[in-house]
């Protein structure tokens, strides 16, 4: 029986390669979409989310969990802003987007998901940021990777002793169909479930952890 697998969030980027990888591996995908023209895609499941409604984002998970009534996986995919502008250059309006993006919609689809992989009591939470091509981050961008960072390794401690796995990945590669492939072998391949660990991937390196491996 094929596994199905969430994969949600705002980096688009990365989301089509990995949805396609997942898909040809043979994994039950389900999606989701915050525009109308992003829902036409074959052989997915795609569920509407509104990313700045908690109620939405618990839709999603009734919603993707209801065709086999498990997910093995889901992948939440941290958003860039692609603001590139000095930080006194950078208007309110585009401060608050940046702000609904990254904390608002990431918290509330976080939320879901391990609320939902806790009564399910068996599943894996990947947290995944990716800015291709950027090692200095524009202010924006640099605020959510700062936060990124510090939130995966919180929920690695508070959930170390839980029947659910927590993982990071980080990249800043331009090869994307790369860094999907390397993804989807990460999970694909991993004999037994692992918690607590950050993967790094980079063009030059297969695999590199970043010494935040949790043990049970």
């Amino acid at each position: 029986m094929e596994q199905t697998i969430l994969i949600t969030g705002q980096n688009k980027l990365l989301k089509e390669p990995l949805t396609n990888t997942f898909r040809k591996g043979g994994y039950h995908v389900t999606t989701t979409y915050t525009e109308k023209n992003e829902a036409k895609k074959k052989d997915v499941h795609a569920i509407p989310w509104n990313m700045r409604s908690p109620l939405s984002a618990k839709n999603v998970l009734l919603t993707a969990a209801s065709t086999t009534g498990s997910l093995a996986e889901i992948i939440i995919l941290f958003p860039w802003t692609q603001i590139i502008k000095p930080l006194h250059e950078t208007s309110s309006a585009e401060i608050e987007w940046a702000v609904d993006i990254q904390l608002k919609s990431s918290l509330f689809i976080i939320k879901e998901s391990m609320h939902h992989l806790q009564k399910q009591g068996t599943g894996t939470l990947s947290l995944v940021y990716y800015v291709p091509g950027v090692e200095i981050l524009p202010p924006l961008d640099a605020l959510g990777s700062g936060g990124f960072t510090g939130l995966v390794k919180s929920l690695f401690a508070f959930y170390q002793n839980e029947k659910i796995s927590i993982n990071g990945y980080l990249s800043s590669t331009t090869e994307t169909g790369d860094y999907a492939e390397y993804i989807f072998k990460t999970i694909d391949e991993r004999p037994k479930p692992v918690h607590g660990k950050f993967y790094k991937y980079s063009d030059k390196t297969v695999l590199s952890a970043l010494g935040l491996s949790i043990k049970r």
